[in-house]
This record gives C-alpha cells, sequence and structure tokens, in this order.
C-alpha cells in the first residue's frame, strides 16, 4: 500500500473524510491537509512520494493553494476527482480528473473503481525497481562453470595428441618405404594425372530428323468463285411480284417479236 495526502478546500471536508476512512480500511496511509495551511506540508510529502488526492469541488478552483499543489505535485504522483465542474486544466497531467459528482459515499460504482486504478498506477511508480533474478545468475554461472569444467577434462584425457618430431620423422619413412615392403594395406603409389593436351574432347553432333515442308499451292484469284450474294430470307411483297412478273412477260414478248422476225 502507498502514503496518499488528501488536499481539499474547506466546503469538501466532508467527503474528504469519508474518502480517508474508506481508503485507510483499505491499508493505506491517508493524511488530511486542507486550507491555506497545507501547503506547509507539500516538501515533506515530496520527499515521501506519496501519492496526492486533490478534490476539486465548487471553491477549489478559486484557491491559490490548490493550483499550488496541483502545478508542482510529480505528474505521476497526482490523483484529481471532481465534486463539481469547473476544474483547473494543468499542464503535463497525466490522467484525467475522474468524476465523483454523483459519489454517494461509498465503495464501488465507477468513479470508486477508477479511483482505486488510479493509484494502483500511482503504486507501481512509486515501488523501487526489482533486482535482478538470482536465481537466473546463478544457474547461468553453473552453466559457464560446467563448461569450462568439461573442456579441461575433454583436453586432459584426449588421446590424439599434438604430432612430435619422432611421429613426424615415422610419417616421412612410411611415406618413402614401398607398397611390396608394406604389403597389403601400405601407401598407395601415387600417379600424376593425365595433362590437359592429352584430353580430345570429341563433340557428337546429331543429326535433326526434320522434313522439308512442301510450298503452298494458291489458287489465281480468277479461278475463284463468284462474289457471295446473300439469301433473302424475307417473303417478296405483292409490289416485286408483279414487277417479275412483268419483266418476265416483257422478255417472253421480246423473244416471240425476235423470232417472227427471223421467220421472213
Amino acid at each position: 500500500m502507498i502514503d496518499i495526502r488528501i488536499v481539499c478546500t474547506y466546503d469538501a471536508v466532508k467527503t474528504a473524510q469519508t474518502l480517508q476512512r474508506l481508503l485507510a480500511a483499505e491499508d493505506h496511509n491517508v493524511e488530511l491537509s486542507h486550507g491555506r495551511g497545507s501547503l506547509s506540508v507539500f516538501e515533506e510529502t515530496a520527499q515521501k512520494r506519496a501519492a496526492v488526492l486533490l478534490i476539486w469541488s465548487l471553491d477549489a478552483p478559486s484557491a491559490h493553494y490548490m493550483l499550488e499543489w496541483a502545478t508542482r505535485t510529480d505528474p505521476t504522483l497526482l490523483v484529481e476527482i471532481a465534486r463539481a465542474p469547473g476544474a483547473l486544466r494543468i499542464d503535463g497531467r497525466k490522467s484525467a480528473v475522474i468524476d465523483f459528482s454523483n459519489w454517494s459515499g461509498e465503495r464501488g460504482g465507477a468513479a470508486w473503481r477508477a479511483l482505486v486504478d488510479r493509484l494502483r498506477t500511482v503504486a507501481r511508480a512509486t515501488e523501487p525497481q526489482k533486482p535482478p533474478p538470482l536465481r537466473a545468475a546463478m544457474a547461468l554461472g553453473a552453466a559457464s562453470i560446467a563448461a569450462v569444467v568439461g573442456a579441461v577434462v575433454t583436453r586432459v584425457n584426449d588421446p590424439l595428441l599434438p604430432a612430435t618430431e619422432t611421429s613426424a620423422a615415422a610419417s616421412q619413412e612410411l611415406a618413402e618405404a614401398s607398397t611390396i615392403e608394406l604389403a597389403q594395406g601400405g601407401v598407395l603409389m601415387p600417379e600424376e594425372p593425365a595433362s590437359a593436351d592429352d584430353l580430345i574432347i570429341a563433340f557428337n553432333a546429331r543429326r535433326l530428323r526434320m522434313q522439308a515442308m512442301a510450298a503452298p499451292h494458291f489458287e489465281p484469284l480468277s479461278a475463284m468463285p463468284a462474289a457471295y450474294e446473300p439469301i433473302a430470307l424475307r417473303r417478296e411483297t405483292i409490289l416485286e411480284r408483279l414487277t417479275d412478273g412483268a419483266r418476265s412477260l416483257i422478255n417472253d414478248v421480246n423473244d416471240a417479236v425476235d423470232g417472227d422476225e427471223g421467220t421472213f
């Protein structure tokens, strides 16, 4: 729990006393200051880093000491409630003023829950920083020591020691010995690979199996069919029928006249 300093004007003393009683029941260390004399405990409150609870009542905006408390207090430690409209606007305010105009003086309700949440935020800001966890540091140190000890033990018991001058000489003799002396499983006789000049690169180009295509044959334009004539899809009218009949009759008469002239 935290230390709380309630500051108010004379018209809000009753509300402040009710809040003091309810907050003290929740194991908070609550002190009440009202009037101009409240400024005498400002430095003490700032040194203790106690939460400052300001009550903006009807007369509070016109009180000079209320403005002093609001502007000089650390914004992270300031808690403000309003019993009447007209709370002062303060630069750097971290949280909004809690509306307590309809508060009935009991725990519970939206206003009381908002006040409790704000006090919890202030409590987290006043708590000292926790030291790094000791158990994790000890586990990390133990793991480092185990890794170092394991590396040392492996190095001491390693059968593959660095090659000395004697082993180097033995390796030289083994390399100079012939395959016959060493019998099966000895050193292989080295062979120099062929040079690049001895290699013959032959490209096997396969013949493509393709058949030549015949040239296309085009018909002359004179052999092309006549122009397409669309077919009439409607019935002939009476006038068109009479015209066709008259044209046929005239052609028959002309043929008859031409035939008669040929007989003479």
